[in-house]
C-alpha cells in the first residue's frame, strides 16, 4: 500500500486492473462458466468461438449441421445440373409474377415480355440482313459460303413473312393493347385501387395468353435461322461463327440471368456439399433465395406463397453464422494449413 491508500503499482485513474485484465491469460479473461476442462466444439460466432461463450454444441448438433449443409448443398446442385442439362427454366416467368413494392424492379430486366421486338417484321429482316453481311465479310472471298447464307436468309425471310401474314390483324390489335398495359402500370394510384388493379391484371393475362403462342413461334424461326447460318458458316470455313444478338437485348436482363443461375446453382450446391467456403457459399445462397421471397412480398394481394424458399433461406443463414464449414468440411483442412503456414512463416521471421 502508498501512503495515499492505493494498492502498489495501481495508477492515478484507476487503470491497473483494466490493463492486467487485458494482459491476461486467454483463460482467466473467459467467462466463469467456460473455464473448466472438456472438450468443446470450436466454432465461431463473430469474431469469438463457441467455446468462449455459454453456447456448446452436442454432437447430434454437430451431425445436424453437416446434414443440413449437405442436404441443402445436394438440392442446389441438382438444380444447376437439370438446367445445364435442358430442363425448361425462365426467370423471366419468375419476375414477371412479382407482386409488391418490389415488382416494378423485378419486371425492369424482362427481356421483351411482350415481343414488342421480336414481333417487329422490320427490325427483324433489318437484323437478320447485319447478321449476314458479318458473316460474308468474315468469309472473305468464298463465294460459294457468300451464296449459301444468302440463300438461307431468304428461305427464313419467307418464312418469317408467311407467319406475319397470318398473325397480322389480330397484331394490329395487341401491340395497342400492350402499349395500354404499361401507361396503366406506370399510374402509381391504379394500384392502390383493387378494382383497377384486378383491371390491370385481366388485361397483362389476355395479352399473354394470346402473345406467348406467337413469341414461341417467332423464338424458334429466330433459333433456327441463328443455327443454320451458324453450321453453315463453321463447315465451310473451319471457325465457329458469332452470336446472333437479339433485338432489345441489355447487358442484363432475363436472357443474361438464365445463362448465370443455373452455373450459380452447382457452384454454390457444390461449395455446400463439399464444404467449402461454406459461409461465403451460404450467405450466397441464402440472398439468392431471399430474391425470390422478395418478388413475391408477404401480404400482398395474390402473392405466391414462397414457404420452402424461406425456410431453406434461414436454414442457409444458419449454417453461415455457427461457422458449419469448420465441421466435417474442406473448410477445416484449409484453416489447419492457412495457420500451418502462418505459423511457419512466424518462426522464420523470428
Amino acid at each position: 500500500m502508498t501512503e495515499n491508500g492505493r494498492p502498489r503499482g495501481d495508477l492515478p485513474d484507476g487503470r491497473s486492473r483494466q490493463l492486467s485484465a487485458a494482459y491476461a491469460e486467454p483463460s482467466e479473461r473467459r467467462p466463469a462458466c467456460c473455464r473448466h476442462p472438456g472438450p468443446i466444439a470450436s466454432c465461431h460466432v463473430g469474431d469469438r468461438t463457441l467455446a468462449a461463450t455459454r453456447f456448446r454444441l452436442s454432437l447430434a448438433a454437430v451431425l445436424s449441421l453437416i446434414a443440413l449443409r449437405v442436404v441443402i448443398g445436394w438440392h442446389f446442385y441438382q438444380e444447376g445440373v437439370t438446367k445445364l442439362q435442358g430442363a425448361p427454366f425462365s426467370s423471366g416467368a419468375l419476375f414477371g409474377t412479382a407482386k409488391g413494392p418490389l415488382a416494378p424492379y423485378y419486371r425492369a430486366p424482362i427481356y421483351d415480355p411482350y415481343g414488342e421486338f421480336r414481333l417487329d417484321r422490320k427490325k427483324t429482316e433489318l437484323a437478320w440482313a447485319k447478321y449476314r453481311d458479318t458473316l460474308i465479310r468474315r468469309a472473305g472471298d468464298d463465294a460459294k459460303l457468300k451464296k449459301r447464307l444468302q440463300q438461307i436468309e431468304a428461305a427464313h425471310r419467307r418464312q418469317l413473312r408467311s407467319f406475319f401474314d397470318e398473325i397480322g390483324p389480330d397484331l394490329e390489335e395487341y401491340l395497342p393493347n400492350v402499349r395500354r398495359l404499361k401507361k396503366y402500370r406506370q399510374d402509381a394510384a391504379r394500384g392502390d385501387v383493387p378494382g383497377l388493379r384486378k383491371q390491370i391484371a385481366t388485361i397483362e393475362q389476355e395479352l399473354k395468353k394470346k402473345g406467348s403462342p406467337w413469341l414461341s413461334q417467332i423464338d424458334s424461326i429466330w433459333n433456327d435461322f441463328e443455327a443454320e447460318m451458324r453450321r453453315t458458316y463453321a463447315e465451310s470455313t473451319g471457325e465457329s461463327a458469332p452470336a446472333l444478338r437479339r433485338l432489345g437485348r441489355r447487358w442484363y436482363d432475363t436472357e443474361t440471368i438464365d445463362r448465370i443461375v443455373p452455373y450459380f446453382d452447382t457452384a454454390i450446391g457444390a461449395m455446400l456439399i463439399l464444404g467449402l467456403f461454406t459461409r461465403l457459399a451460404s450467405w450466397c445462397g441464402a440472398i439468392f433465395l431471399a430474391s425470390i421471397v422478395a418478388s413475391q412480398w408477404p401480404g400482398t394481394p395474390d402473392a405466391i406463397p414462397t414457404y420452402y424458399q424461406t425456410i431453406e433461406c434461414l436454414a442457409l443463414v444458419t449454417l453461415a453464422t455457427v461457422g458449419a464449414g469448420r465441421f466435417g468440411a474442406l473448410d477445416t483442412i484449409l484453416a489447419h494449413l492457412w495457420r500451418n503456414c502462418c505459423r511457419s512463416k512466424g518462426e522464420e521471421q523470428r
